[in-house]
């Protein structure tokens, strides 16, 4: 009987140890990823997120080198304004210069990427489900309605996962654009040239030159 008493005893701390070593480790990812940001830090906000989030990333790059305006025209939300902000934000001449990483380091300094202040952010509670983990968004300690997401991946490193949020930012502005009466590429276009602060034309809709 206290065999078994301690035999329990042992595993619950073991499980409690581990989930605890993966909220502080998602913690000290998101205090870091803050501070990247925050800093204008491109390459180590860049190291930070997963890989599904850079393959987006690199997927949206090559689009802009390739995609025609039919092609752009039938993309996700998401993948649409990415592709169009990028083409409206980077000149051609630079275009076929950048990588896809100093594309992300790019458009965080330009204020693309995290347009929103995270440098007053906190995570609050969090739920870890095996290699995921969503936890609360808090501003001076009280829940507001935004979530961050994490991923561990192969290597046992927990990174930022922005491509759920991004996907759910994406279905979230369809519903209010369905609501309205702008196009969805009038909306995006809208946008685009309230963020940047300049006129878009017609390049945006071709591919770069190579």
């Amino acid at each position: 009987m206290h065999s078994y008493f301690w035999l329990i005893s042992i595993l619950f701390l073991i499980g409690f140890k581990g989930f605890s070593q993966d909220e502080q480790q998602i913690r000290q990812v998101f205090t870091a990823y803050k501070e990247a940001v925050t800093n204008k830090d491109g390459i180590t906000a860049y190291s930070l997120i997963n890989q599904k989030t850079t393959s987006f990333y690199q997927r949206v790059w090559d689009d802009c080198k390739k995609a025609d305006s039919i092609t752009v025209s039938k993309y996700p939300f998401e993948e649409k304004l990415w592709v169009l902000t990028s083409r409206h934000l980077i000149p051609e001449d630079l275009a076929n210069q950048l990588t896809v990483k100093e594309v992300f380091c790019f458009l965080l300094r330009k204020n693309w990427i995290h347009k929103e202040d995270l440098s007053m952010l906190e995570i609050g509670e969090m739920e870890i489900d095996g290699a995921f983990a969503i936890a609360q968004m808090q501003y001076n300690g009280a829940d507001i309605p935004y979530f961050f997401q994490f991923e561990k991946e192969g290597n046992g490193h927990w990174k930022v996962n922005l491509i759920e949020m991004l996907e759910a930012a994406g279905r979230n502005v369809e519903a209010i654009i369905a609501a309205g009466n702008l196009s969805e590429n009038k909306f995006i276009i809208e946008s685009i040239e309230k963020i940047s602060g300049k006129k878009t034309n017609k390049k945006i809709w071709l591919p770069y030159k190579s």
